[in-house]
């Protein structure tokens, strides 16, 4: 359609015909560009599941590319372009298809594609992943000849890609409200949401708070059950309390809401579902080796002693607890630091890496302004990602005192925020001081090490306790009469060993990313001062170009030096 419409316009060009007067007798109502019809098209293109109008381009006369060649003259005297045979575009492959080629081909003519005129199309964001590659290939080869300038050709790209996912809205289209608020200072919580882009007020109000309303629903009007829907508002109001301090109350001018909106929806969806989709997979791979070692081990044990094993017995796995402890610690560490631990801060990070915001395209930022952006991006992906996963393990409890319990732990114990913190020292290290040695394994080890450990240390209390634990408290029928009877399994004696070893680790946690920020902020101000000087050098050399030794040459510079000093005081 865009061959078709460019094809158009040349002709305009070369008949003088304005664009009312032009029509074209193979025109379709696909080629429609009025604004509800592109937006349409994009909704159906990006959409998880959605009925795309097919391209008919059996009839398409194709421009001259790398992968086309004239060899033909229509009628009207016009070069018609085929495939090179030398390529290997798909239309290449139209007159002696491979096998993949014509499967496609048997496909498309049972789907929808031949019969009703339209795709049926599932996932097409990750569609939109390769065409943004694509694209990005293809205007730096276009901008490369037209024999500009790297820094040209980079910035030329840079603009073209600046949009906002699924709503397609140029950063230039929303960001200037956000400065205008930046340069008036202006405090008020609602102009910042009314300088929302069109994508985070989508997430806000038509996501996050929709969700709330169908979950006020289903709890509380289906099930009566407002005491859990109340808990849930709980869950969601601990992540909001978290980004009130991390991003508004302190640095609601050096990022801005709309950037921070995409991190934490980027965390919340996006990374907590690659992070859930690795670990089931890594957690059946790890279960079934313990199976196949315990039941080779099992069936040895049933032929010598001749008894059974029952596996509905919790006494029976109680048993094979003590008898394998260490065994079973090993696995807790590894499932610990490499199955929780690994994939989580590696999720946590590509959730804060796949977001591109206009904040982060500003090159007038001194560095450390660029240094906080990083960081507080990094800890709202994982505040994202936490509530997510917070919202799973509290209302999977037995009773609402559980939940309440699991709510209060995890409250008092952010690892996820402490550990993405964590993190951002080695990404500025990368990115703002320009330390090679700082990549992502090294960014990431001293988060993975912390997490790695807290978890472990609750799981093997955890394992302990079950292996201490008399047996008839196990059995169905007790388990039954004490959730009957609505008592909890959480109270203060077996919560207040886990939270206070937590606590531990998140002071310690906390500590650390104090002492490294501290220190980082210190090389953040000999960069800024360094690059003061510098200037202040080039501006005396200007100003007094033949008296760098004499008094007045003198003077100046201390006069530049106190003022250099005053403004580094003052911020």
């Amino acid at each position: 359609q865009l061959c078709r419409r460019s094809q158009q316009q040349e002709q305009q060009q070369q008949a003088g015909t304005p664009p009312d007067q032009f029509h074209n007798e193979d025109a379709t109502p696909a080629m429609a560009t009025s604004s509800y019809a592109v937006q349409s098209q994009i909704n159906d293109a990006v959409g998880c599941c959605r009925c795309y109008a097919r391209d008919d381009n059996e009839d398409l006369e194709l421009p001259m590319t790398e992968g086309f060649v004239a060899n033909s003259t229509n009628s009207n005297q016009e070069q018609v372009y085929q495939p090179n045979s030398n390529t290997n575009h798909a239309y290449a492959s139209s007159s002696n298809p491979d096998m993949i080629s014509c499967l496609f081909r048997g496909f498309t003519k049972v789907c929808c594609g031949s019969c009703c005129g339209c795709w049926w199309q599932c996932l097409g964001m990750c569609a939109v992943a390769q065409e943004d590659r694509e694209l990005e290939a293809m205007l730096l080869m276009q901008q490369q000849e037209q024999e500009e300038s790297p820094e040209e050709t980079n910035l030329t790209v840079i603009r073209a890609l600046q949009l906002d996912y699924l709503t397609f809205q140029k950063f230039d289209g929303y960001y200037p409200a956000i400065q205008q608020l930046e340069q008036t200072q202006d405090s008020s919580f609602s102009s910042h949401l009314k300088a929302l882009s069109q994508l985070s007020s989508r997430i806000v109000w038509r996501y996050w708070l929709l969700i709330l309303a169908l979950q006020g629903v289903i709890y509380g009007v289906l099930q009566n059950q407002w005491t859990q829907f109340f808990i849930l508002l709980g869950v969601h109001g601990q992540a909001v309390l978290l980004l009130y301090f991390v991003q508004w109350k302190w640095h609601k001018f050096d990022i801005s809401i709309d950037a921070t909106v995409k991190w934490v929806a980027s965390g919340a969806v996006l990374g907590f579902s690659m992070g859930l989709l690795i670990e089931t997979v890594e957690m059946i791979v790890m279960g079934l080796v313990v199976l196949i070692i315990f039941s080779a081990q099992e069936a040895q044990e049933e032929q010598a002693q001749g008894s059974s094993f029952r596996p509905n017995d919790p006494a029976e796995y109680q048993q094979i607890i003590k008898d394998h402890l260490g065994f079973y610690a090993l696995f807790l560490f590894v499932f610990a630091f490499f199955t929780a631990a690994f994939t989580e801060e590696i999720c946590k990070y590509l959730s804060y890496w796949m977001v591109e915001t206009p904040d982060q395209q500003r090159h007038d930022l001194n560095p450390d302004r660029r240094a906080a952006q990083i960081t507080i991006g990094m800890v709202a992906a994982a505040i994202g990602f936490a509530a997510r996963e917070n919202v799973s393990y509290v209302m999977g409890q037995g009773t609402a005192h559980d939940e309440v319990w699991v709510l209060a732990m995890r409250s008092l114990l952010p690892v996820h925020p402490i550990c993405a913190a964590i993190q951002s020292i080695g990404i500025v290290r990368r990115d703002v001081e320009g330390d090679g040695r700082y990549q992502v394994g090294r960014s990431l080890l001293p988060a993975i090490v912390l997490h790695g450990a807290y978890d472990f240390v609750i799981f093997l209390e955890s394992l302990i306790s079950f292996a201490e634990m008399d047996p008839n408290d196990m059995t169905n029928d007790a388990a039954s009469q004490q959730e009957e009877d609505g008592e909890s399994e959480l109270t203060i004696s077996n919560v207040l060993p886990q939270l206070a070893m937590g606590l531990v680790f998140v002071v310690g946690g906390l500590a650390y990313y104090f002492y490294e920020a501290r220190q980082q902020r210190q090389r953040l101000l000999a960069m800024m001062m360094a690059t003061v000087n510098d200037e202040e050098e080039i501006q005396l050399q200007n100003v007094h170009p033949a008296s760098n030794s004499s008094e007045d040459g003198r003077k100046f510079k201390e006069e530049g030096d106190d003022v250099a000093s005053d403004s580094f005081t003052l911020a």
